[in-house]
């Protein structure tokens, strides 16, 4: 079983596969993975593996109701 920090470092080899071939498809076969998926952690990574961590996709603040209650 793999440790977390070992999966971000799996990633970050990928995306530096990609970077280097120039080629997103070669690296997602090497790497067992779709090409959009390459696609998306190449938008993401700036260099470091904390880039690559999971972002909170909460939202940051509740909407309210505008409806007055009767």
């Amino acid at each position: 079983m793999s440790s977390i920090s070992e999966i971000y470092r799996v990633r970050q080899r990928a995306i530096e596969y990609a970077i280097k071939h120039n080629n997103n498809s070669k690296a997602a076969v090497k790497y067992k993975t779709s090409r959009q998926q390459i696609k998306r952690w190449r938008d993401r990574y700036d260099g470091t593996v904390q880039s690559l961590l999971p972002k909170s996709r909460r939202p940051k603040a509740t909407q309210t109701s505008t409806r007055k209650k009767k």
